[in-house]
């Protein structure tokens, strides 16, 4: 399927229905500063927000990572689906029609194939657990869990039997081939090359994407097979470290509430809705990784993490919390009583209860700080100075210097040393910290964490060469200005020293000649496969936006500066000419070469003065 095939007018149409600002504000936390929202870029780690979205223009545009395009373009990339899928789903909500065929893509065909597979193999599993006899042993099991009907049913559990080809066949009849289906991760495939159900005798979680489509499965065993919980595999539409369980019903509850709960588990999750909690998310059997974080980021900052109430839950909270932090959340770590899940806790306690455990919440420094408390005895000063330094390896850890102090203060009351000494052997542990980094570290792609909390784009733009800036000062001209922009083109012509500049200023020319006034929303629909020119066009309008468009000073200086690279690229072409006819001592070239050289030297200085 091609994006020709459909028309422009029908884009357009279904691109206007939505506001960009709407949309990506169901990702990523905005504010709105003079005519243009800012918020963390989701598509790059940042401390201070670089990334802009303007509701004038309907574009957004990173100062940090340079991502840019419109309501399109951001949602192939936060989704990770291509145009037409977009296009799809953004008609069905608006209530267009958009009748269009099937991409005769083998990668894309395989994804909906197996997407729509799961997608069957969820309503089955839930069809035997409510409506037969081999789903009733499941059934009353998940009842004397704890869960209601209701929440069955919202969840859409089901029950996988102890067979080997239930599902198998109910699927390949349907006419899925068994590859596929191991691809999925719903078979197996055995050393003789038998397939088989990989999920038997087993109640049925399903996992959605953020679009809230099946993707894959966990399952918990009634019996005493092992493991006790398994998973889906990584496929090629799942991926456990870049998923969260029920993110897209919580989504809309955690940006109302401002903060998340994050479970272990998906019973634990299931549990706090029952109670009326519906901001609630869980990972998906690993720990909190980084990609987890920034998915919670984009959504809230804020996080309580409510894990089991044992040492190996407690560890889990703290590395989870690290991660968070890097990503610059606020998080609480719920302590749950000893020996207590929160799927437990949640069944024997009232909603109260619970929302008195997290009040009591505490930070990670503060948990750590009592681990290692108890290992020493303050009545011998040798062990607090050993303890205030175990404490200072992780106040070092702390990024923001105002917390750093504030604990500081407080570990120099506890122990009694005085905050001198303790700044003297943090500064020593924080310079180590430093040159351990420069070393093991890749230098960063992105500078936000040195702007002081101002929006880096000033920075960002200031650094692109002169020449390069002339050359964009130009195509903004072009689009924004017909008139002035034809003329432009007569002296401009072939003159770009970027490809991507050439590019966009070709596809200009062409709307010129077919009498089409360009726009930056009609350059994006065209070039909206191309990401590197989508982020050139979302960059000239935010970089340009307060450019004097009426001045022909400015247009002048610009053009002076682009013929002065142009002569410039010529006069190191001619250079690099003489250079070899002076190797293979060609007189007269040489003498032909150096009297061009001159040439172009004048021309130069001309320019110049």
């Amino acid at each position: 399927m091609t994006r020709e095939r459909i028309p422009d007018e029908l884009i357009e149409d279904i691109r206007t229905r939505f506001d960009i600002v709407d949309i990506v504000g169901r990702y990523i936390e905005l504010k709105k500063k003079g005519r243009t929202y800012f918020g963390l870029c989701p598509f790059h780690s940042e401390k201070t927000p670089s990334f802009a979205v303007s509701a004038e223009k309907q574009i957004y545009h990173c100062f940090g990572c340079g991502s840019g395009g419109n309501v399109f373009s951001f949602l192939m990339n936060i989704e990770g689906l291509n145009f037409i899928e977009i296009l799809k789903n953004l008609s069905d909500e608006a209530g267009i029609e958009l009748s269009i065929k099937e991409e005769n893509n083998e990668e894309v065909q395989l994804k909906k194939k197996l997407i729509e597979a799961h997608e069957l193999a969820a309503k089955y599993y839930h069809y035997i657990l409510l409506e037969t006899e081999m789903g009733k042993d499941a059934y009353k099991y998940l009842l004397n869990r704890g869960f209601t009907k209701e929440t069955i049913i919202d969840y859409q559990l089901g029950f996988a039997p102890d067979s080997f080809d239930i599902l198998k066949k109910f699927l390949v009849k349907r006419g899925f081939e068994q590859a596929q289906l191991v691809e999925a991760g719903l078979l197996s495939k055995s050393k003789n090359d038998k397939y088989y159900d990989r999920f038997r005798n087993r109640v049925m979680f399903p996992i959605a994407d953020s679009q809230g489509r099946v993707i894959a499965f966990g399952g918990r065993t009634i019996g005493n097979d092992e493991p006790k919980y398994l998973n889906t595999s990584d496929t090629l539409i799942y991926n456990k470290s870049k998923n969260l369980y029920n993110l897209h019903k919580a989504r809309p509850f955690i940006r109302a509430s401002g903060s998340v709960l994050v479970f272990e588990g998906y019973i634990d999750v299931i549990s706090a809705y029952q109670k009326g909690i519906n901001n609630s998310i869980a990972t998906l059997g690993t720990s909190l990784t980084i990609e987890q974080a920034r998915i919670i980021r984009r959504n809230t900052e804020k996080a309580y993490l409510v894990y089991d109430g044992d040492d190996a839950g407690r560890d889990a909270a703290i590395r989870a919390s690290t991660v968070l932090e890097s990503e610059k959340a606020e998080v609480t770590i719920v302590q749950l009583p000893k020996g207590m899940d929160p799927d437990d806790f949640l069944q024997k306690n009232s909603l109260t209860d619970f929302e008195e455990l997290i009040e009591k919440g505490t930070s990670r420094y503060h948990l750590q700080k009592q681990i290692i408390r108890d290992k020493y005895s303050f009545d011998i000063g040798e062990e607090k100075v050993k303890y205030a330094m175990e404490i200072l390896d992780i106040i070092a850890d702390i990024e923001q210097a105002p917390k750093r102090e504030y604990f500081l203060k407080e570990l120099s009351k506890e122990v009694n040393l005085s905050e001198d000494s303790l700044i003297d052997e943090l500064k020593k542990k924080l310079l180590k910290q430093k040159n351990k980094n420069i070393v093991k570290k890749p230098a960063q792609k992105w500078n936000n964490h040195i702007n002081y909390g101002k929006h880096s784009h000033n920075q960002s733009i200031s650094i692109i060469p002169a020449y390069q800036k002339a050359e964009r000062e130009i195509l903004w001209i072009m689009i924004n200005d017909a008139e002035k922009g034809k003329k432009l083109a007569e002296k401009i012509r072939a003159n770009f020293q970027y490809p991507e500049h050439s590019l966009l200023a070709a596809k200009i020319y062409s709307y010129y000649e077919d009498g089409i006034t360009p726009s930056i929303s009609k350059l994006l629909l065209d070039f909206q496969d191309q990401p590197d020119i989508c982020k050139l066009l979302s960059s000239l309008e935010f970089q340009f936006e307060q450019y004097d468009k009426d001045s022909n000073k400015n247009i002048d200086s610009t053009l002076l500066i682009i013929e002065k690279r142009k002569l410039e690229a010529e006069l190191k072409s001619l250079q690099s000419e003489l250079e070899i006819a002076t190797k293979t001592g060609k007189q007269d070239m040489i003498v032909e070469l150096l009297k061009k050289i001159q040439d172009y030297q004048k021309k130069i200085k001309l320019l110049i003065k």
